[in-house]
């Protein structure tokens, strides 16, 4: 009899589950982890199922404000043969990377650079995680082959 007792319980924690609204997978992947055993759904998941919804605007941009200070410590370094950051600063929920290029390449073309950015942005964990969340990146150029207001701005990676 007791046996029972916990299978009906089992039941109704399912069913409360999915009262609450979330998914059949979510709630069978959930109740079928071991007791001895802790399941730890990704970010990505919590936001699926709406058990996580999202930050808050001012909690975002306090987040990239800080960011940009830490990265600021170590400014102006060197990125590449030809580039150098020489800042970062904010804007509400956007860091900007003022980067400069410091030898003659001709012609920066900003097609390339929007398509690599992009790629290296999406591809970190860590900063896809901030453009999910409504957090954005923008990069500023200057310099040498670099046309007026060049600037490539990551705020959606669905077409990464």
């Amino acid at each position: 009899m007791p046996e029972r007792d916990l299978d009906d319980d089992f039941d109704k924690e399912r069913a409360l589950m999915r009262k609450a609204g979330l998914s059949r997978t979510f709630v069978d992947r959930a109740m079928a982890t071991p007791s001895e055993d802790m399941w730890y759904p990704t970010y990505q998941q919590l936001r699926e199922e709406n058990i996580v919804t999202g930050t808050k605007r001012e909690d975002m941009a306090e987040l990239q404000r800080i960011s940009a200070e830490e990265v600021n410590k170590n400014t102006p370094q060197t990125v590449d043969d030809i580039t150098r950051l020489v800042s970062v600063t904010t804007r509400d929920v956007t860091v900007i990377y003022h980067m400069e290029i410091t030898e003659p390449i001709g012609y920066l073309d900003m097609g390339i650079m929007n398509a690599s950015l992009l790629k290296s942005v999406c591809g970190n964990k860590d900063m896809r995680l901030i453009v999910d969340e409504g957090g954005a990146y923008e990069y500023c150029y200057s310099g040498y082959g670099v046309p007026n207001n060049a600037k490539v701005v990551i705020d959606n990676c669905s077409r990464a």
